[in-house]
């Protein structure tokens, strides 16, 4: 093979066959070998185009100057040409100095082109990928807004259903303090008492009987209902139940004025102050009157569970 390649060399020299150019060379090295453009791609690490282009000579295809050079080298290094003559010719023919020193075209780089790594790049795979990333922001943001949203009645709702459905006991209510034992009663002297003596009967002569005088039955008037009257900042709370129902109403300041299961007919009629909260367990199944009115609260219901401050 040696010897075929110094014959292609030096068959310029003659005068019979005008020079071959580089590409030309090259080309017929490689038939010669009897290897492929794919197989000269994957040992020089150049596309199939680029070589392509490299052995047509084709300028427009191909890179700077200064890396034509180099693909040169590394394909002639593979083909045991000899890469000088090579790269004179393609500098003398399309090199920037047009013959001239290639000093002035600029340096050979100094790193193997049979090591460099070929990126094609496809711009409908970039827009595949904007599109997955823009989703993904958007899948991110409506996690974080769902979660910020949710976050204040999740812990209440939690333990209401805990309780309705006998995973946890109800907190329980501090007992009332125990009342003080009375203290003894200081002894008493006794003084003894003598008895009066009884007083001597009196006859008084009867009087005469005065005549009837009619009267007119007044009737009576009803008593008045008697209600306590509700302090200012509370209200009037009826609940009704109809089914089995787990109540919870804390006050501001933290006591509970009810913390229990409500049986089914229970009627509950209790002054709230103002800022109360409520936990309903089983809210379909218990209806609210406050201050004679009925109270709305189904847009607090989740899952079964009502929530709600009682302003």
């Amino acid at each position: 093979m040696a010897e075929e390649v110094k014959d292609m060399n030096t068959a310029g020299k003659s005068g019979a066959e005008a020079p071959m150019g580089f590409g030309a060379r090259i080309r017929a090295a490689r038939e010669a070998a009897g290897i492929s453009l794919g197989d000269m791609a994957v040992r020089s690490r150049l596309s199939v185009q680029q070589l392509r282009a490299l052995e047509d000579e084709d300028m427009g295809a191909l890179p700077e100057p200064v890396y034509v050079r180099a693909f040169i080298r590394g394909v002639a290094g593979i083909l045991e040409l000899d890469a000088q003559a090579l790269q004179d010719d393609y500098s003398a023919r399309f090199g920037r100095g047009m013959g001239v020193n290639t000093s002035s075209v600029g340096q050979v780089p100094e790193h193997d082109p049979r090591e460099e790594l070929v990126i094609e790049s496809n711009s409908r795979h970039r827009g595949l990928k904007i599109s997955f990333f823009v989703v993904f922001l958007l899948l991110l943001a409506a996690g974080g807004w769902a979660l910020y949203t949710d976050q204040f009645g999740s812990n209440d709702q939690s333990e209401a259903v805990k309780i309705e459905n006998g995973v946890s006991e109800p907190a329980a209510v501090p007992p009332a303090p125990a009342a003080q034992p009375a203290q003894p009663a200081e002894p008493v002297e006794e003084i003894p008492v003598t008895p009066a003596p009884a007083p001597e009967p009196v006859t008084v002569p009867a009087a005469p009987a005065a005549p009837a005088v009619p009267t007119t039955p007044v009737a009576e008037a009803p008593a008045a209902a008697q209600t306590a009257p509700i302090p200012e900042g509370a209200h009037e709370v009826v609940l009704e139940v109809s089914a089995p129902c787990w109540t919870q109403i804390t006050t501001p300041e933290g006591r509970r004025l009810v913390a229990r299961e409500l049986r089914a007919g229970d009627r509950v009629a209790l002054v709230v102050p103002k800022e109360s909260r409520f936990r309903i367990g089983n809210a379909p199944a218990m209806s609210i009157t406050v201050d004679g009115a009925a109270y709305d609260y189904a847009h607090t219901v989740r899952a079964g569970v009502a929530s709600f401050v009682l302003q």
